[in-house]
């Protein structure tokens, strides 16, 4: 994740660029995004199997802890 001082700084540089520079850089972030982007879901909603591997993760946890 991108700080605020990090996104300034691009921000600044991309606007110093010519037009077809700064798409080059877009498809250059996009083809990154597509490459390293995970597949985890961020939603606060808990479904049956979350609660099922939190429960199960849980349990396997306290036993090795005994």
């Amino acid at each position: 994740m991108l700080t605020t001082t990090q996104e300034t700084e691009i921000l600044s540089l991309l606007r110093t660029l010519p037009k077809d520079k700064v798409d080059e850089i877009k498809d250059f972030a996009l083809f990154l995004k597509s490459k390293y982007q995970s597949n985890i879901d961020y939603s606060t909603e808990w479904t049956e199997e979350d609660l099922r591997d939190f429960s199960n993760a849980s349990l396997n946890y306290f036993d090795e802890q005994e």
